[in-house]
């Protein structure tokens, strides 16, 4: 399996973390959240793929312990042919469940992304984490991502958000791309009671050029709303 976080694409990722907590904004604090890219894809049905997906969770909750992170993302992968989607969460959440358990045993927690697959939209990703039921299992939410009404959606994610990436553009009520409100989706941060991480993710090839600027940006919109 293909990682779907791959440095060495033709595209530069940049990443940059500001905290929504008035207290940690701008102290120079750095994120407890790193994010580990994971080719896991705990949707996969026959029990032995669901053991090495389990395993592989492991192994990188291990490389996150020793890099000394709290936050791994994981991704829900594909619906297996021949299965409902019903099917496929209820398998990713038993793998997100039992991968959860060990990553908690060292004070990390997993993250799913909305990220394509099982997890393209809101629902199925809330819905495998209300399964796995545990305190290490949450979402990663990622404004970006979420292919229509992207502000709904990223506000049902919420209540189970352990992480967060935004990006520059967001999904609309008819699904075209438009300028992300920064400002709006911070707001429903605040609202929400979250008060993690929040990553700047840009993946465009001007990179080294525009994110510095983008990232000032949304520390300082991060401190206008939290004040």
């Amino acid at each position: 399996m293909n990682s779907l976080d791959n440095p060495a694409g033709s595209k530069q990722r940049a990443m940059a973390m500001a905290s929504p907590d008035r207290r940690s904004a701008g102290a120079g604090n750095p994120p407890p959240a790193i994010p580990i890219p994971l080719p896991a894809a705990p949707s996969f049905a026959p029990p032995e793929l669901r053991l090495a997906q389990h395993e592989n969770i492991r192994k990188w909750v291990d490389v996150a312990d020793r890099l000394g992170a709290s936050h791994v993302r994981v991704f829900g992968g594909p619906v297996p042919q021949g299965a409902t989607e019903q099917q496929a969460i209820a398998w990713a959440a038993e793998v997100l469940k039992r991968g959860a358990e060990y990553a908690g045993s060292l004070g990390i927690t997993l993250g799913v992304e909305d990220d394509g697959g099982l997890t393209t939209a809101a629902g199925p990703t809330v819905e495998i984490v209300k399964q796995a039921a545990s305190p290490w299992a949450g979402i990663n939410a990622d404004s970006g991502n979420l292919r229509v009404d992207g502000y709904a959606q990223f506000a049902t994610m919420l209540p189970y958000a352990t992480s967060v990436h935004l990006k520059t553009s967001i999904a609309g009520e008819g699904g075209k791309k438009e300028k992300a409100d920064w400002k709006r989706l911070l707001t429903m941060l605040g609202n929400s009671g979250y008060k993690g991480f929040v990553g700047l993710e840009y993946e465009e090839n001007d990179a080294a050029q525009v994110a510095p600027g983008l990232a000032a940006e949304l520390r300082s919109l991060v401190r206008t709303v939290s004040a």
